[in-house]
């Protein structure tokens, strides 16, 4: 994938740029099936030690808990691991910054709720 200049600018004005179809419908499903995956076990152990998993950011908003943010994620997902070394994305992200990405602290974040507080 190469940005026009004009899609650089906007991405240096906007801080972002939306970028439709650089990956393919299948990529996105297993992609999605894969957060939920990662969110789920990233629950289940900040059940397992009492809020002590060290994951996941969450609060509580009456009954409801708003996960914001599972980290780090490419350590425990092949597939984010992959997508990250994924030229279309290492070099799109590498063409915006001007130079070449290096993921450190990778994280997924999200603004899931979840299931009621526990009585």
């Amino acid at each position: 994938m190469k940005f026009t200049a004009e899609e650089v600018d906007r991405f240096d004005r906007d801080g972002f740029l939306l970028v439709s179809g650089a990956l393919g419908p299948a990529e996105v499903d297993a992609l999605r099936a894969e957060a939920d995956r990662i969110l789920n076990e990233a629950l289940n152990v900040q059940a397992a030690t009492l809020g002590g998993g060290g994951r996941l950011r969450a609060n509580w908003r009456g009954d409801l808990l708003v996960v914001r943010i599972v980290q780090p994620v490419n350590d425990v997902s092949p597939p984010f691991a992959a997508l990250a070394e994924d030229a279309r994305v290492a070099g799109a992200v590498g063409q915006l910054m001007r130079d070449q990405p290096t993921f450190a602290h990778e994280k997924m974040s999200t603004s899931r709720r979840c299931r009621a507080r526990p009585s």
